[in-house]
């Protein structure tokens, strides 16, 4: 299903520290599934000095090699790199992400999913970002809401495909 679709980006994984000295070492998809999708790239996110995830950055070198971020390829997929990509002054410089309210996107429950319960005019034609979302599953981090509330990592990747798609970063 992912070849067939030809648009499905995975994120790659970081180990830290590295081995033989290195900083980190990068964990590529499983070759089955790296092989079906059409890329990968980091869906690191950057903490301000209070702890919030305020700030993105579309590429990060990874020990030499400019990966960009798994939005980025979503925007670009296939195509050409975004306006806020091309920039950069440098890889790895951060961005200011304009969060939208909360519950701007739709979110959909895995069971759903799997049961079929998902009209199609809700994803046809749509990016789709795939990730845990369930309190207590680790992808959560804290958001610069009112409301002092974590925001999932699915959330900061829509808001950061959205904001490619406006090119309002701040």
């Amino acid at each position: 299903a992912m070849k067939a679709s030809g648009n499905v980006f995975l994120p790659l994984n970081f180990h830290s520290p590295g081995s033989d000295g290195r900083l980190f070492d990068t964990e590529r998809p499983l070759p089955l599934l790296g092989a079906a999708a059409k890329g990968a790239g980091h869906v690191n996110v950057t903490f301000d000095n209070d702890g919030i995830v305020r700030r993105v950055n579309l590429c990060f070198d990874g020990s030499g090699e400019k990966l960009p971020h798994v939005a980025e390829l979503v925007y670009r997929n296939g195509g050409a790199p975004s306006p806020a990509f091309r920039r950069l002054d440098r890889c790895g410089q951060d961005l200011v992400l304009p969060y939208a309210a909360r519950d701007s996107f739709s979110e959909i429950s895995f069971a759903d999913a799997l049961d079929g319960n998902i009209p199609a005019q809700l994803i046809k034609g749509r990016d789709i970002v795939i990730g845990a979302t369930a309190a207590g599953m680790g992808d959560n981090y804290p958001g610069p809401f009112s409301d002092g509330g974590v925001v999932s990592g699915t959330e900061i990747m829509a808001n950061m495909i959205a904001a490619l798609r406006r090119d309002d970063f701040i």
